[in-house]
């Protein structure tokens, strides 16, 4: 992405204005981790080796994996977790 920026001459720095936003990530990072800690190993492995081979645990993941997927979207839409949106036009100088 900053090779992309550097062509286009826009490179600049710019910082999350909510502070709400960082902790979500930095939990989301930290829950990501110890999923992946708990499923000992990459879930991707599970779904596309486990399926072709018709194992069962692989169809119990796909399941679970759909459910919790559906259940986290309606979590996050929850009004408690939204931040109130500022759009600002930029201006680009182009020399």
């Amino acid at each position: 992405m900053y090779f992309c920026r550097t062509l286009g001459k826009q490179r600049k720095w710019r910082n999350q204005p909510h502070k709400r936003r960082i902790v979500q990530a930095l939990i989301g990072g930290a829950l990501a981790g110890f999923g992946a800690r708990l499923a000992m190993g990459c879930n991707l492995a599970s779904l596309f080796t486990g399926i072709p081979q018709f194992s069962v645990h692989a169809w119990f993941f796909t399941i679970a994996t759909a459910v919790g997927t559906y259940a986290g979207v309606k979590v996050t839409l929850l009004p408690m977790f939204r931040v109130k949106l500022e759009l600002r036009r930029n201006k680009i100088t182009r020399n």
